[in-house]
Order: C-alpha cells, then sequence, then structure tokens
C-alpha cells in the first residue's frame, strides 16, 4: 500500500482494504456538485415534486407531475432503489445494491483505546 499511495503513512499494525469498484464521496458535496453543473448546463431542477408518470416518445419526455405537466427533452430520474417500480418498463437491465457507509472519527478506533 506504501508504494501504491505514498500519501498515506499506515503503520505497521495498520491493515488496508482495496476494492476496485470503491470510492469515496462526501455526499452531500456530490449531490450539490451535479445539482449545480446540471443547472449551468440549462437544467431545470424540481424539488419534493411527486411524479406520478413519465413516459418517452418520439419529441422527448412528458412527466406528469399530478398538478401539472411537463414536456421536455431529456429526464434524469433519481429514484434509488425505486426505479425498477416506478419504471417497470424501462428496456435496461437494472441491479440495486446496497453500499454501506461509514463515517470514522480519526483516533476513535479500537486501536486508541489500548
Amino acid at each position: 500500500m506504501r508504494r501504491r499511495y505514498p500519501q498515506h503513512h499506515p503503520r505497521p499494525d495498520d491493515v488496508a482494504v482495496r476494492e476496485d469498484d470503491a470510492g469515496f464521496l462526501l455526499p452531500e458535496r456530490a449531490i450539490r456538485a451535479a445539482v449545480e453543473h446540471a443547472g449551468a448546463l440549462g437544467a431545470r431542477v424540481e424539488w419534493e415534486t411527486p411524479i406520478v408518470r413519465m413516459e418517452a416518445d418520439g419529441a422527448g419526455v412528458l412527466i406528469d407531475a399530478g398538478d401539472r405537466s411537463y414536456r421536455v427533452g431529456h429526464a434524469v430520474v433519481a429514484a434509488g432503489p425505486w426505479l425498477p417500480a416506478f419504471m417497470p418498463t424501462l428496456p435496461v437491465p437494472l441491479r440495486v445494491e446496497r453500499q454501506f457507509l461509514s463515517y470514522q472519527r480519526y483516533g476513535c478506533g479500537p486501536k486508541s483505546a489500548r
């Protein structure tokens, strides 16, 4: 690990776990950055807007939000594990995985109790 990640300085008794598909993001910052970037590119972001139905056709996407409807060229759906139930006819295979999140405070683990 020291050769691959010289910026880290593990102690001899530290244990490292490497997972090729893993990464690190601060979720709140990542979401804020994605929304701001989408807005800068011209996207319209609707918060707390329950969607009843979405239907894609040759002219774009029709979004039924109950009391109002939208016709847009593209739509980004961030429904998480509810996506297969929300869009059961989506023509792409989806596999929902639960990714565990853990916050650690430096110096509060079992080794710090020694």
